[in-house]
């Protein structure tokens, strides 16, 4: 992450389009009480990434781009000890030009589904936050209680599920 973020922890714009690419951005947010930033390096996947996945047991680093394995070498990851869990199936809803909700619906099997509603604003996070609530309310949802992000609440029950 620190090869994203400039001075002030604001995003560097320069250097996430040119030596991370288009894909990288650095994100605040909330989980519950929590506030949070994280960061993501997305890759495209080729015909030949796809042909890899199909393996049973897929060689990590050919999943990854250019830009996301030097990004892991910079963050000195061990890729070969890298185990992948999974499947999880997930589908995004992003706002259109007239809205500000998005969401996610993350599907890892039988026990773990659930959607997260989320919106984008520059000005009044905290009120745009509970704007927010209020809607996912008067639409019929439950706030879970006890809120994590969807990468801990995944990874958590993947390694609990596969005994890890």
């Amino acid at each position: 992450m620190s090869a994203l973020v400039g001075r002030a922890g604001r995003q560097n714009p320069t250097l996430s389009r040119s030596s991370l690419g288009e894909l990288a951005k650095v994100e605040g947010g909330w989980s519950g009480d929590r506030r949070l930033v994280s960061a993501s390096l997305d890759g495209m996947l080729d015909d030949e990434t796809l042909d890899e996945l199909k393996d049973p047991d897929p060689f990590v680093e050919r999943l990854l781009s250019d830009e996301q394995r030097a990004l892991a070498g910079e963050l000195l990851l061990p890729l070969h000890a890298v185990e992948l869990l999974g499947p999880i199936k997930a589908r995004k809803w992003d706002p259109d030009d007239d809205g500000d909700v998005a969401a996610e619906l993350w599907e890892v099997d039988e026990d773990v589904r659930f959607l997260e509603v989320s919106i984008r604003v520059a000005d009044d996070p905290e009120g745009a936050l509970k704007d927010l609530e209020q809607r996912v309310r008067k639409g019929g949802l439950q706030i879970d209680p006890m809120q994590n992000t969807k990468t801990t609440t995944v990874l958590r029950h993947l390694a609990e599920r596969d005994g890890r």
